[in-house]
């Protein structure tokens, strides 16, 4: 019974551990339950096994004791005849009862035929004097007999007296000392096995804590630094057992991976700076905007502090010219001094070498001092051709190496085709742009009063653009239709353009046709097909009522409506066959007076505004007066 019970809890607390390293927990938890389980087994078990180990001892000596005594009373008694145990019993037996701890009550009987029994003496409660079943089991088996119950223990045990009659000695014991005993130190014995295995679970716990579950951790930790892309060595690698090796091994492959990291994250960079230089060659040909993204993708890729591209722009010598056309970053040290060597650059130009550069440069043969930490100068070749250097300076983390400069060789080789379609469409564009001014200027030469007209409303279309927040293409569009706004009156007779007196209706619907002539002239141009509907409108009227569509409002193209308000005004300021220069203030006034009506009103308010921003037109272009004239 008394094992069945710590047997049965021990299968329960067996069944509740397997249930919990089944769960998904962490190793600390699994491991402290792990201990805790088993050990709170163990101190059931050891509680209610301390309790019958106890128990049997203090019984045992306990019984032993009242046999000692009992055996003591029997010598006693055994010495005196019946007769003198009637009569001198508190003397014999009231001594016992005192003098013993163990003995409560006492009786002495004597025994006739057929096991019955007469008191002869008692001592203490007088309890046993009462004939029991237990004592006649002792006079029949000759042998003593005990009953014990929860409070008493009752020991019968027969003897013969001096005279040779035979007798019955009965004692009984009370057994409340003895239980108050086994409880107390059942107790003690429990908190005695709690505390004892609280500590063994401790010391067991930190153990393992220390051993093993910390570094299981540390490597769990460096694992998970790994996934997020974070190449760290475990802190463990110096352990001399299975979890160093491990340790060492998961260190190793950190570093592997860290060295491909690297290597990937270099490789991606390189594609990334090819990828934007060719994304810029299929958007864009816009020079400046193209070496701005090769040079800011440069400098990102080799950690540079600054950079610079310089093109070279050749005279009639033929000898190169290098020219500072793009630049990122400080290009001068703290007291002002470049830092940017022209010398260098124009060796690297001609010998079409590169350069990696480290530290003092004097000893190159260099006779510029520059103060630079490092530097990269590379070529920027096309057919065996150099056009131009690409320069890096002062890396921020480390040197210029060899990869950064086989790297910026790589980017220089690709990027050069781009800079030269860039640079050719620049130059072809500026082409363009002398073809419109000279055709501006023939449109001009045919009447001496608009000379420089085509000019003076380019640039008040410019300064309008500008404050309406346009983008520089369609300022330059705006700008390149505001020279070309007459070309169509090439088609016009002369005679009529500078008639001084009123036109016939017949002449006047000839000058309404200058718009249509005008864009049957540019639509042929692919170049300055953004500029047509600007040209053929810009004599349309905001309410509707101009030519040669009748347009109205947002319906008419905003670069239309800024020419209208610029060419309107210049018509007003310059002198005409028919008719005098108004002052800036009259035209001015006509023009806030036909706002709303001829003119858009939001372009009227920001010309009145600005007016006076536009520069002056060059000497050559600016219109006669009318005494030069001849009129």
């Amino acid at each position: 019974m008394v094992f069945g019970r710590p047997g049965i809890a021990w299968s329960l607390l067996v069944g509740v551990a397997v249930k919990l390293l089944r769960l998904r927990i962490g190793l600390r938890a699994k491991t402290f339950f792990g201990l805790i389980i088993p050990i709170a087994g163990l101190f059931l078990l050891l509680t209610f096994a301390g309790e019958s180990y106890l128990t049997e001892i203090i019984r045992d000596s306990h019984t032993q004791n009242t046999r000692l005594v009992a055996g003591v009373a029997e010598g006693i008694v055994v010495q005196h005849t019946p007769g003198e145990l009637r009569s001198d019993h508190a003397d014999v037996l009231e001594p016992l009862v005192r003098t013993s701890a163990l003995i409560e009550n006492v009786a002495v009987f004597a025994v006739g035929p057929g096991a019955s029994r007469s008191l002869l003496a008692a001592g203490g409660q007088g309890s046993l004097r009462e004939q029991t079943a237990w004592q006649t089991r002792a006079i029949k088996s000759q042998k003593t007999v005990s009953v014990e119950s929860y409070e008493w223990l009752n020991i019968a045990s027969p003897l013969v007296f001096a005279d040779g009659s035979a007798g019955l000695l009965a004692l009984s014991v009370n057994l409340e000392g003895r239980n108050e005993l086994i409880r107390a130190l059942h107790a003690r014995s429990i908190w005695a096995y709690g505390l004892g295995l609280v500590v063994l679970s401790g010391i067991i716990f930190f153990g393992l804590e220390h051993s093993y579950l910390r570094p299981i951790h540390q490597l769990r930790a460096a694992t998970a630094l790994v996934k997020k892309g974070s190449f760290q060595a475990p802190p463990i690698t110096k352990r001399a057992d299975e979890l160093g090796e491990l340790a060492q091994s998961i260190s190793d492959m950190t570093a592997r991976l860290d060295r491909h990291a690297q290597a990937l994250e270099r490789r991606l960079s390189e594609l990334t700076v090819l990828y934007n230089i060719s994304k810029v060659a299929s958007s864009s040909l816009d020079l400046d905007k193209t070496l701005g993204i090769i040079l800011e993708s440069a400098v990102k890729v080799t950690e540079a502090s600054s950079g610079f591209i310089m093109l070279d722009r050749r005279g009639e010598d033929e000898k190169m010219h290098l020219e500072l056309k793009a630049s990122l970053g400080a290009l001068e040290d703290d007291s002002g001094r470049s830092i940017v060597s022209e010398e260098i650059a124009d060796y690297v130009g001609v010998t079409g070498g590169p350069l990696l550069l480290i530290g003092d440069i004097a000893r190159l043969g260099f006779k510029q001092k520059q103060e630079f930490k490092d530097a990269i100068y590379a070529p920027v070749s096309l057919a065996e051709k150099t056009i131009g250097v690409i320069g890096l300076i002062n890396k921020q983390t480390g040197a210029f190496g060899k990869k950064d400069l086989q790297l910026v060789l790589t980017l220089a080789n690709h990027a050069s085709g781009v800079i030269n379609s860039a640079r050719l469409f620049a130059e072809l564009q500026e082409s363009y742009f002398n073809t419109i001014k000279a055709l501006a200027a023939a449109i001009d030469a045919k009447d001496p009063y608009t000379r420089g007209h085509s000019s003076r409303v380019a640039g008040y279309s410019e300064l309008i653009a500008g404050q309406l927040d346009c983008s520089v293409e369609e300022r330059q569009a705006i700008s390149t239709a505001a020279y070309l706004h007459d070309i169509g009156k090439i088609g016009i007779e002369k005679q009529i353009l500078i008639k001084p007196s009123r036109l016939t209706p017949a002449e006047y619907k000839l000058i309404q046709e200058h718009p249509h002539i005008s864009a049957r002239i540019l639509a042929s141009v692919a170049f300055l097909k953004e500029t047509l509907p600007m040209v053929s409108g810009h004599h349309e009227r905001f309410d509707g009522t101009g030519y040669p569509l009748g347009l109205a409002g947002a319906d008419i193209p905003l670069g239309a409506r800024v020419i209208a308000v610029a060419d309107a005004f210049d018509a007003m300021t310059s002198n005409r066959p028919y008719r005098a220069a108004f002052d800036h203030d009259r035209a001015l006034k006509e023009l806030k007076d036909l706002s709303g009506a001829q003119f858009d009103p939001e372009i009227v308010k920001i010309f009145l505004k600005h007016f006076k921003e536009v520069p002056p037109v060059p000497e050559e272009l600016a219109f006669p007066s009318r005494e030069s004239a001849g009129v």
